[in-house]
């Protein structure tokens, strides 16, 4: 990876973990939005799957890809 990838990568973990913290204050508030964003983390969890189909396994990816799933259908299964 590239010092600009750990940059990007940071900053939206950063992004999605401040938006989880401030939801936490009042979940049933923040219930859609938060689902939006983690079907955008899913979103970007099957483009890492598509792509592990596609080139080949590189380090981390399956990982991350089956995380942002479960997290998906976690969030969909308690339906807040």
């Amino acid at each position: 990876m590239l010092n600009c990838q750990f940059r990007f990568l940071g900053a939206i973990w950063m992004g999605y973990g401040l938006a989880l913290v401030y939801a936490l204050r009042d979940i049933r508030r923040f219930c859609w939005p938060l689902l939006g964003l983690f079907t955008l983390l899913v979103v970007g969890g099957l483009g890492s799957l598509l792509a592990l189909l596609v080139n080949g396994v590189p380090t981390g990816t399956v990982s991350l890809a089956f995380i942002s799933i479960a997290v998906l259908l976690n969030s969909y299964w308690r339906r807040c």
